[in-house]
């Protein structure tokens, strides 16, 4: 059995990139990019657990690497071609499935929504802002209510996460704004 975690189109258009496993190896992925027209996929990166997030310049990506035996994510970003892997920050998360960055419009920031474990073990859950210069983190917005993936918009005024509504029990879309973290439903199912 093949696993795919996630697919990404290159910011030109021309190219499918896609964490995937391989049979031998199911909680492990690699990053693959082919040619949309078809061809043989091409392994760029080993230990990818998401879909890169490109950067407004289309030179970088980010993604996340997780390892479930310290309950540890890490953030990454490479070059277009896989080249200058670099770690920019580390962070104390459940992995369950995770969910892809996504890379602010003016380039300052990443976030990413993830579930955290405070020091007494009990469980939140957050929007997080790293920064791609430096790894500074930053929480735009915390819930106990489970959140999954973000998206910047492309004006840059917030992101847009899935979240719980805890009136109906149903996922809704809502914008957390930036850079003050107020949180608004965006959707009505």
């Amino acid at each position: 059995v093949v696993r795919y975690q996630g697919l990404a189109l290159s910011p030109d258009g021309n190219y499918v990139y896609m964490s995937r496993s391989d049979k031998t190896t199911v909680n492990f992925n690699y990053l693959y990019v082919m040619p949309v027209l078809g061809g043989t996929p091409k392994q760029i990166l080993r230990d990818a657990d998401t879909a890169p997030a490109w950067s407004p310049d289309g030179k970088k990506f980010a993604f996340l690497r997780g390892d479930p035996t310290h309950s540890q994510m890490f953030v990454l970003t490479a070059n277009s071609d896989g080249t200058g892997e670099s770690v920019l920050a580390k962070r104390p998360a459940l992995i369950n499935f995770p969910a892809p960055l996504s890379w602010s419009p003016d380039g300052k920031w990443l976030a990413l929504s993830l579930q955290l474990l405070d020091k007494g073990g009990a469980s939140r859950f957050a929007v997080e802002l790293i920064s791609p210069v430096n790894g500074e983190v930053r929480d735009l917005y915390v819930t106990e209510l489970p959140l999954l993936g973000v998206r910047w918009l492309p004006d840059g005024s917030g992101v847009l996460v899935n979240r719980l509504d805890p009136a109906s029990s149903k996922q809704q879309i809502y914008f957390v704004s930036y850079p003050d973290g107020k949180l608004s439903r965006f959707t009505n199912d």
